[in-house]
């Protein structure tokens, strides 16, 4: 849920001309706060599973007092693990168009995109981000096809700066409504 919230707001901030001036500003250390407030959220999750597990008898023994590294392996995979993998991809990805960008001349992407890209991708989180890139390049595509096929202004580009943050609020309402029940989810989760 929080990611949906959090996709609306970056969605309505890139849409209005004085919040891209605001994004211009202040993305990256958003992108930033945002990382850090995940994982304080998911050291809170794993002191909360201690404690939850700390008041059953049975579970008593899988804590690191009597099973060793049970707990942090266990921590780790199921709460730490899907947002470490969704940054290590929205870092990628925040590489990779500021790379690109830099080399076609900055044409392709805004300053700031990169990292709205990077945020966007880190706010759907893991297995959501793969979700996320297929529906990029679906609407891309679909985009260039409808150019294509209408030929009048072949040069017409598809801006991707509100896209970004329209489509992370896309995938994390199909997660959050659909794709969680699904077995297919269930197997794609670490």
């Amino acid at each position: 849920m929080v990611q949906i919230v959090l996709a609306l707001i970056l969605w309505g901030v890139s849409l209005v001309a004085s919040g891209r001036v605001w994004l211009d500003r202040w993305v990256k250390k958003l992108f930033w706060v945002v990382v850090f407030l995940y994982f304080a959220l998911d050291a809170m999750l794993m002191w909360q599973q201690y404690r939850l597990w700390d008041t059953n008898e049975l579970s008593r023994f899988l804590l690191p007092s009597y099973q060793g590294a049970y707990f942090f392996s266990y921590s780790f995979y199921n709460i730490f693990a899907p947002h470490i993998i969704a940054l290590a991809v929205a870092l990628v990805l925040v590489y990779v168009t500021t790379k690109l960008n830099q080399k076609r001349n900055y044409v392709l992407f805004e300053k700031e995109e990169p990292y709205l890209a990077g945020l966007s991708l880190f706010l759907v989180g893991y297995p959501g981000w793969l979700l996320f890139l297929v529906l990029l390049i679906a609407v891309y595509l679909t985009w260039q096809l409808v150019v294509l096929i209408r030929r009048r202004n072949l040069n017409l580009r598809l801006p991707l700066y509100s896209l970004w943050p329209f489509l992370a609020l896309v995938t994390a309402v199909v997660i959050e409504t659909w794709l969680s029940n699904t077995d297919l989810w269930k197997l794609l989760k670490i």
